[in-house]
């Protein structure tokens, strides 16, 4: 299969918009699926399930008898899961934020031989789009023609692929030129072929007809990606290929997983070890009970009658489970939520984390973004960082420290400073 479009633009319904969508819940899923995520936490599920036991001992003692109002439990349960409610969706509002600043972001484009400046999500494939110094490409697009007499430019992929060193791409060898008009009125009834969306960055094959028959192919060194940024050249023109989710790099995203830190998973492992000893606990006092009533000094927990529907010996379970449910508190997972929201607040306004942007000779201060919370816990269990490559520790900045030449030495000052204070 190949997809086929036309160049200068091609009708919207026969491929996908350029909206990106990172968010996680939409307006209507927000609520069952945030409810179905914290109940994969072991002690809201125990929670809710001493609420119904709860509610069913409480106004209806025929069954068994429970020692506490439901709404003990239920409203702090309420309360929990609302904490939490809320926590996600500020996180994730921040995420649509974000889209929507994608997508609303203007760009060039040439329609009907005139640019004009229209929103990222109006793209379509096969449009002409013209990306100036430093902007992001909006979509995957062949280079055509660039400000730079040989045609070369270069891209900045660090959004991609981490790399900040810049990547040489050549525009189309033979095509017209998209800036004269007569040229351009010509391009308009030219065609491209190429494969169809897939993930792989390092393999792209098209093949562009012009009007007059003739055909030129362009590899993935004449293919700019979705979020590289232009760099060292005024102006790149080109045509959309893939737009939205078809772009390389949406294809190579996963949906975004609902993740459970390791404080979590290890939170869940030790309650269910304490709701086992729970239950220890609480044979052992039915036991008891029972061997009490058989002596005829008593008739239930409290000196209550045992007079219910159910088996005396498992009425009483059930009372004798809800009595020693504070063994697990009920606080828990708000004090860890508590202590996540702090912790993303500090990793977004550490200075001593923003990271500093030096292209186009302008120092730039990019702050920290923290987008789950609940992982932040996880910078504190770093153990070890595997890396192939040195400039991801030394973000590409090498500075002298010292140096031997047969018996002398030399070294900065700073090294020497920090020698004379070793021991």
């Amino acid at each position: 299969m190949a997809r086929i479009g036309k160049i200068g633009g091609s009708s919207r319904s026969h491929f996908c918009s350029n909206t990106v969508k990172t968010s996680r819940y939409s307006w209507y899923s927000f609520v069952p699926l945030n409810l179905a995520e914290q109940f994969r936490r072991v002690a809201n599920s125990f929670f809710l399930l001493e609420g119904i036991l709860m509610w069913i001992g409480w106004y209806h003692p025929s069954i068994f008898q429970s020692p506490f109002n439901p709404w003990s439990t239920m409203g702090t349960l309420l309360f929990v899961l609302s904490v939490t409610l809320l926590k996600d969706g500020i996180e994730d509002i921040a995420r649509h934020k974000a889209d929507w600043q994608e997508n609303a972001r203007q760009v060039t484009t040439m329609r009907d031989c005139v640019e004009k400046r229209v929103s990222c999500q109006s793209l379509r494939v096969g449009e002409w789009v013209k990306v100036h110094n430093g902007e992001q490409v909006p979509a995957d697009m062949v280079a055509i023609e660039a400000s730079n007499e040989d045609n070369e430019l270069f891209v900045e992929t660090s959004n991609i692929d981490g790399e900040t060193s810049l990547k040489l791409r050549h525009c189309v060898n033979g095509y017209h030129k998209v800036t004269d008009p007569d040229s351009c009125l010509a391009s308009l009834n030219d065609m491209f072929e190429c494969e169809d969306p897939n993930k792989h960055v390092s393999s792209f094959i098209c093949t562009i007809t012009t009007s007059v028959g003739r055909k030129l192919v362009a590899t993935t060194d004449n293919l700019l990606l979705r979020g590289s940024i232009v760099r060292n050249t005024n102006w790149v023109y080109g045509f959309v290929v893939y737009t939205g989710k078809d772009t390389k790099i949406m294809q190579n995203m996963h949906k975004v997983p609902a993740k459970l830190s390791s404080i979590e998973r290890t939170t869940n492992r030790t309650l269910i070890f304490v709701f086992c000893m729970q239950l220890v606990f609480v044979v052992v006092s039915v036991i008891l009970c029972s061997w009490v009533k058989g002596e005829g000094s008593g008739s239930g927990y409290g000196g209550k009658s045992s007079d219910t529907t159910l088996p005396f010996w498992f009425a009483q379970g059930l009372t004798f489970f809800l009595l020693y449910c504070n063994m697990i508190p009920i606080s828990l997972y708000v004090t860890i939520e508590m202590v996540n929201v702090a912790q993303a607040h500090f990793v977004n306004n550490d200075k001593e984390m923003m990271c500093t942007d030096g292209h186009d000779c302008e120092e730039v201060q990019i702050p920290s973004e923290c987008r789950e919370s609940k992982l932040c816990q996880e910078i504190g269990q770093i153990e070890y960082v595997f890396s192939d490559k040195t400039g991801t520790l030394t973000k590409n900045v090498m500075e002298f420290k010292q140096c031997s030449t047969r018996t002398a030495v030399y070294a900065s000052m700073e090294a020497m400073e920090i020698g004379k204070n070793d021991p």
